[in-house]
């Protein structure tokens, strides 16, 4: 993060002093891949006793699977020249991403204790009592372990704001803008469908959830940008970004993060100066 920033301000600099060189307005698809990560997780559930409640605890080993969507880009920048054909790039993108989170426990460790009667300490219970049950289980926010049939369970949708800060270079007589950097994401709209449980019903069901709460505000990615200029003025945009910060930010005994490539395929109109 630390050496991303650095690049902002170096680059920032440069384009003050630059002149400018072209204006260009990009609209396309996107495709984000998110890695798939196995951690632990503790949860814990009340339990009634003729005495009153104690708690199970479970230290479960979870699989997070991601079925990535088609999503959409839009986004302005300026090319400031600083050198024959070389120039330096910022702008302001609005990115929406789409995605559904999914996963399996793979492992359960399951413990008891408080006020359960005859028994004065923690103590091993069965494994394998199945996430959502009957006593109505304090969950990770993490966890979405499909209770009966919730099609709509884990879809999320983000959007971002995003500032690219590149340098680039011209080719092929001003055809072709190569482009590699850095871009700074900040969340602004998150949307997720979450399992919501109903003691009175005794059954789960599906909440949209708009809160930003778990995910990370500010993402910091490395870019690479290519333009080809089919005729003037219009152009082929193609980009990748690796993002370098986890999507999310959770309080969790895991140590794997999610994170996002995201592949951006449009078209761009370029205005020469």
């Amino acid at each position: 993060m630390r050496n991303t920033l650095l690049l902002f301000f170096i680059l920032t600099s440069l384009a003050v002093n630059a002149q400018v060189k072209r204006i260009v307005l990009k609209a396309g698809a996107n495709r984000p891949f998110i890695n798939d990560v196995t951690n632990t997780f503790t949860m814990v559930s009340v339990i009634p006793s003729p005495l009153g409640y104690g708690n199970a605890i479970t230290v479960a080993t979870f699989n997070e699977r991601y079925d990535e969507k088609i999503g959409a880009d839009l986004a302005g920048s300026i090319d400031y020249t600083i050198w024959r054909k070389f120039f330096v790039s910022t702008g302001l993108g609005v990115n929406y991403t789409r995605f559904k989170r999914d996963g399996a426990v793979v492992g359960l460790d399951d413990f008891a204790n408080g006020n359960l009667g005859f028994y004065s300490s923690t103590y091993p219970i069965k494994t394998g009592v199945p996430i959502g049950s009957i006593y109505g289980p304090t969950v990770d926010p993490r966890f979405t372990v499909s209770q009966g049939k919730l099609d709509n369970l884990g879809k999320t949708d983000l959007v971002y704001v995003q500032i690219p800060l590149m340098a680039g270079i011209s080719l092929l007589q001003d055809k072709l803008m190569v482009r590699a950097g850095t871009t700074l994401s900040t969340l602004v709209y998150a949307s997720e469908y979450e399992s919501r449980y109903s003691a009175s019903d005794n059954v789960f069901y599906e909440q949209r959830s708009t809160s930003k709460e778990k995910y990370n505000q500010l993402l910091a990615g490395i870019t690479l940008n290519a333009t080809y200029y089919i005729m003037p003025g219009l152009g082929i945009d193609v980009s990748a970004n690796k993002s370098l910060t986890p999507i999310y930010d959770l309080d969790d005994d895991g140590t794997e993060k999610a994170k996002m490539t995201l592949l951006s395929l449009g078209l761009c109109y370029s205005i020469v100066k």
